[in-house]
């Protein structure tokens, strides 16, 4: 009789539109190659008297433990993790950690595994914190169980949640089995995993973010899939072999796509299609370390939803919107609260102009209403290194508010990304999508392109014969009164 309950209720919401699926699905990838997604079927591994005892029962505690299995997290092997009581694993060194911030971030604790990072206090109550093994070799699972742990803030709240580590796949699982209270939904916690350094990780929420976590949720992370490709021309050698040597070619970074939850798309599968320098490019005047620039826009541009006229454009690599300061020369992980925000970063570091280059310049191509307001930096060095040159640009479209980066020539030591910030951020600093971030080498290079895009729904489009059903505006009291009795019903027991 449910699945007729749950069958009526479904046809009620598809003749308004409403999928089911709808309410909240969220995958993710990250340049390291790691995804994540709610994607995962929810299978509950309940306690029972073969969980260990962690011990921890103290505010603030941690205890490491021995893995069944060697783990690999971010390109490295693991044999021991270290509990926390505040709803982590960490493969680092600090398992006391109660303030948690957002994911990724440079600051300790790092080579994390957070499934409710939050101020939790076992000292409340609670059952306590266990570990477990399942399975037979080469598919051991390693199951983290915090069992009704409450919050230092709220007592009464007690939550239940499990990290799941696969052998073999190196694959993790979140689960949720009872989140009660006041900090339930995720409110103030961190969920996600981060590298050994900080510099990559995947976020699912951080705090600021409500309703995001709840009963039976399951969300699983893994690391990249490859599958080998010959680039290269094999080379025989004068004695026959069964294994040609192969010459590769130099690989290119792994295609990423990843979305914020205001709904920004960052993608590297779009067209490099450089807009070069003319006499038509205005100068920026931009001549100093750490100097910048306001730029009228010729049109209104929406960036997270507020709407701008002028730009600040910085030498440090980056566009910033409101105001914001334009000479910060140390970049941040992004998202991050800390000033500049409002930010389009397409090669935020510390870059300067004093050392030589050719400036900063800007223009608009197009007639309105596809016009594009383009910025380019010319020939660039960093500070740390004179020789290094960059050409990069930015471009802003009009109408439908995409931004486009674009590489030109990148060449010497920082060339790459290996100490710069690459992405855009909201004015509060909540919300970003990070493209790279200092540590991570080889992610930016010649010839190459990072489209953002705000997604805007589809109008939808029948896809069959059958004509949609549109109700009338007074036939909306009806939907809520069939939905409200369908409840009762339920409730009751009464079958239809």
């Amino acid at each position: 009789m449910k699945k007729l309950y749950i069958l009526f209720l479904m046809t009620v919401l598809g003749i308004y539109g409403i999928s089911v699926d709808s309410i909240y699905a969220w995958d993710r990838s990250e340049p390291w190659g790691y995804y994540g997604t709610t994607g995962a079927v929810y299978s509950w591994i309940p306690y029972d008297v073969s969980w260990t005892d962690t011990g921890i029962s103290s505010d603030d505690d941690y205890i490491s433990v021995t893995l069944p299995f060697t783990f690999k997290f971010y390109g490295i092997d693991y044999t021991t993790v270290i509990i926390s009581a505040n709803g982590y694993l960490t493969f680092g060194t600090s398992g006391s950690s109660y303030s948690n911030t957002s994911i990724p971030n440079t600051s300790s604790p790092n080579a994390l595994i957070a499934v409710f990072w939050d101020d939790l206090d076992p000292s409340y109550g609670g059952i306590g914190i266990f570990h477990k093994t399942t399975g037979i070799s080469p598919d051991r699972k390693f199951v983290v169980l915090w069992n009704e742990i409450p919050h230092h803030s709220d007592s009464t709240n007690h939550l239940t949640f499990e990290i799941i580590l696969e052998e073999t796949t190196n694959k993790i699982q979140f689960q949720y089995e009872s989140m009660t209270g006041t900090y339930g939904d995720g409110n103030s916690a961190s969920v996600g995993i981060e590298s050994e350094t900080g510099a990559n990780g995947i976020q699912y929420t951080d705090t600021g973010v409500a309703g995001l976590i709840s009963d039976g949720l399951a969300l699983r992370f893994g690391p990249p899939s490859y599958t080998p490709t010959r680039t290269g021309t094999p080379t025989i050698t004068s004695t026959p072999s069964l294994t040609p040597t192969i010459t590769p070619t130099p690989s290119t970074p792994v295609p990423w796509t990843n979305t914020d939850s205001f709904g920004y798309t960052g993608t590297t599968t779009t067209t490099f299609s450089w807009i070069p320098y003319d006499t038509g490019w205005a100068d920026a005047g931009l001549v100093d370390d750490d100097d910048s620039a306001d730029i009228s826009i010729p049109f209104n541009f929406q960036f997270y939803g507020n709407t701008y006229s002028t730009v600040t454009i910085s030498t440090n690599g980056y566009m910033a919107f409101g105001g914001e300061n334009g000479s910060d020369w140390s970049n941040d992980p992004m998202p991050d609260i800390s000033s500049p925000n409002n930010i389009i970063c397409p090669f935020w570091d510390d870059l300067d102009f004093s050392l030589g280059g050719l400036g900063a310049f800007y223009t608009t191509l197009g007639t309105t209403p596809d016009r594009i307001f383009a910025v380019m930096w010319r020939n660039v060095p960093h500070h740390s290194s004179s020789t290094d040159s960059f050409n990069f640009e930015v471009l802003l479209h009009e109408t439908t508010n995409d931004i486009k980066f674009q590489y030109q020539t990148m060449t010497g030591s920082y060339a790459s990304g290996t100490s710069t910030t690459v992405g855009i951020e909201d004015s509060d600093g909540l919300i970003g999508l990070r493209y790279v971030n200092t540590d991570v080498p080889g992610i930016i290079y010649s010839n190459f392109a990072i489209l953002f895009t705000l997604y805007m729904a589809p109008t939808p489009t029948p896809t069959s014969t059958v004509p949609l059903i549109t109700p009338a505006v007074d036939t909306l009291p009806f939907l809520f009164l069939a939905v409200f009795l369908l409840v009762v019903l339920y409730s009751s027991g009464i079958e239809i």
